[in-house]
């Protein structure tokens, strides 16, 4: 199968050149894209332009530089449509994929619908099926459009069963668990905890989602435990700023804004505890990171998955205050540390393994390549149509009866 990842920030993982950080998204394309090519499959991408040739081969990827990077008005979309269009067509792959980015997604549907292409839609975190977000930061017309979009989309991927619920009942779309994935190392990479000697916060300057301040809060509360905190720049500059000048204030935080990507696996090995303060995700790659190394995460409000409270190793805290109890805690006896990592490493390894998440992923893209083509919508509302024995269509959204393809 010839598959097509479109993600302008796949760049920075494709180019080992390539000094920029992305994303969680775009490391676990670069992490599927690696897996598919060891399956043989061909794998090609449309990334961002930044300066580098406009086609050129990284790590067996084919890479056509046409992606937009950016598309702050729906405007926008029409500017940059044109390239990605022509893109899509050069390419011409038998199944394209989006992972979150809303606009991005809104163009590339009707980019491949033009040419009659498969797409696919991967749900990055909550934010991406939120009404109430969605509205404040598109706007109506743009909302409307999506999700009228996500419903004529070939497949639809989401990482946690809690997207698939919020599909199906607010968009009555059906879709496939493909969750994230990480490679397990050796357990022989394992550091005992009576070893570990600080705790860690890896993100980005985002206050809306990340929000490192409050990490910085705890810090404070906690200034005997040694910290470590990882947080690059986001979309506000003097945010980010605020946030390394506080942090580099207090005596017992240690502030990185880049580390290589070496080090920091080394920083997730030998932390005691993974902190996470985030308002919202999908299912976070820091969580793997930190598991595969039995390192516990504890969580200020979110969980990634229902099944990952149930099973006991990740409750939110719910406050500030109890947060730090857990944190001082937990540092102070290691051995429920080790116990707790251990049933991380247990799970991870059954549920998140790059060769679980890879066939999910494949059983995604059979399911979009396998669909019904564009022509057969509904046109009532917008979703596929089934073809019945007869020859006739019904529409499995509205169950409008037997409708003309059209």
């Amino acid at each position: 199968m010839d598959i097509c990842f479109v993600n302008p920030r796949l760049y920075y993982y494709l180019d080992p050149q390539s000094d920029e950080v992305a994303g969680g998204a775009q490391r676990q394309i670069y992490l599927l894209s690696q897996q598919l090519l060891k399956r043989g499959h061909d794998v090609s991408a449309i990334i961002g332009d930044y300066g580098q040739p406009h086609r050129y081969r990284y790590q067996d990827v084919d890479t056509v530089a046409a992606c937009p990077t950016s598309t702050p008005q729906l405007s926008g979309l029409v500017g940059d449509f044109y390239r990605l269009q022509q893109a899509i067509s050069k390419i011409d792959a038998d199944v394209y994929y989006v992972r979150g980015a809303p606009r991005l997604f809104l163009a590339t549907r009707v980019a491949t619908a033009i040419c009659r292409s498969n797409l696919v839609y991967g749900i990055a975190n909550e934010s991406d099926l939120d009404e109430e977000y969605l509205l404040s930061r598109y706007g109506r017309i743009f909302y409307e459009l999506y999700t009228r979009m996500i419903g004529m989309t070939d497949a639809v991927g989401a990482q946690t069963i809690r997207q698939q619920e919020i599909l199906r009942e607010s968009y009555n779309v059906d879709s496939t668990h493909v969750p994230n994935g990480y490679p397990l190392p050796p357990s022989s990479e394992i550091q005992p905890h009576t070893d570990r000697d600080h705790i860690l916060w890896v993100g980005r300057s985002n206050e809306e989602k990340k929000r490192p301040d409050i990490f910085l809060d705890l810090a404070e509360q906690l200034p005997q435990i040694p910290i470590i905190m990882i947080s690059r720049p986001d979309h506000d500059d003097e945010y980010h700023k605020w946030i390394a000048s506080r942090a580099r204030k207090l005596s017992n935080v240690v502030f990185h804004e880049r580390i290589d990507s070496d080090k920091i696996h080394e920083r997730f090995r030998s932390a005691a505890l993974l902190v996470n303060t985030s308002s919202y995700e999908g299912f976070p790659n820091t969580y793997l990171e930190a598991w595969r190394y039995e390192t516990p995460v504890v969580s200020l409000s979110f969980a990634p998955a229902d099944d990952v409270v149930e099973r006991g190793l990740c409750q939110p805290a719910g406050s500030l205050d109890a947060l730090a109890d857990e944190v001082e805690s937990l540092w102070h006896h290691p051995g429920n540390r080790a116990q707790i990592g251990h049933r991380c490493r247990r799970h991870m390894r059954s549920q998140y393994s790059m060769d679980e998440v890879t066939n999910s992923f494949l059983t995604l893209m059979d399911e979009a390549t396998n669909s019904y083509p564009i022509e057969m919508q509904c046109s009532n509302c917008g979703a596929k149509l089934t073809e019945n024995a007869d020859g006739s269509t019904t529409c499995i959204s509205c169950e409008y009866g037997p409708e003309e393809i059209h």
